[in-house]
C-alpha cells in the first residue's frame, strides 16, 4: 500500500470540469484571425475556377 500512496503523490492533481472550462473560455478570445482582403476581380477569378472544376467533375 505504501507504494500506491507514493505513486499517487507523484501524479499531477486532476483538474475539475470548472477549471478546464475557465481555461478554454478565454482561449478563443486570445486567438486572432487575419483574412486576406480580395478585390471583386480576384473573387470573380476564384469563383470562375471553382465553377470550371465543378463542371469538369460532372
Amino acid at each position: 500500500m505504501l507504494v500506491i500512496k507514493a505513486n499517487k503523490a507523484l501524479l499531477k492533481k486532476r483538474r475539475s470540469y470548472k477549471e478546464i472550462r475557465e481555461h478554454y473560455e478565454n482561449y478563443n478570445q486570445e486567438t486572432k484571425l487575419s483574412f486576406k482582403q480580395l478585390t471583386p476581380f480576384q473573387q470573380k477569378l476564384i469563383r470562375d475556377k471553382i465553377i470550371m472544376k465543378a463542371e469538369q467533375n460532372q
